[in-house]
């Protein structure tokens, strides 16, 4: 399933997402997003399975984000998200 949404003047494609989930009354088990996605508020809204790469240059966030803090690992060891878009088999059209 695919949403869109055009955000607003002033906001942020990330922060369009709540809104994108409410279009839908399907349980939504996992998303997967470019890098854009790639903020707390983001992984926070979604309370489920992220697919979302790190941004470049990307820290680790303390806490609940054990997944994203494994995808930058990833990327710090690649130099690129590659190898995690593999792993995952997604592709993000830039």
């Amino acid at each position: 399933m695919q949403r869109h949404t055009f955000p607003l003047r002033g906001s942020t494609d990330a922060q369009a997402l709540p809104g994108l989930i409410s279009q839908t009354h399907r349980k939504i088990r996992e998303a997967s997003a470019d890098g854009a996605y790639d903020t707390r508020y983001c992984h926070d809204v979604l309370l489920i399975r992220p697919l979302i790469p790190p941004r470049s240059g990307a820290r680790y966030w303390p806490g609940k984000y054990h997944e994203r803090n494994h995808a930058v690992a990833n990327q710090h060891r690649s130099g690129s998200n590659e190898v995690w878009k593999r792993k995952w088999a997604i592709t993000v059209i830039q």
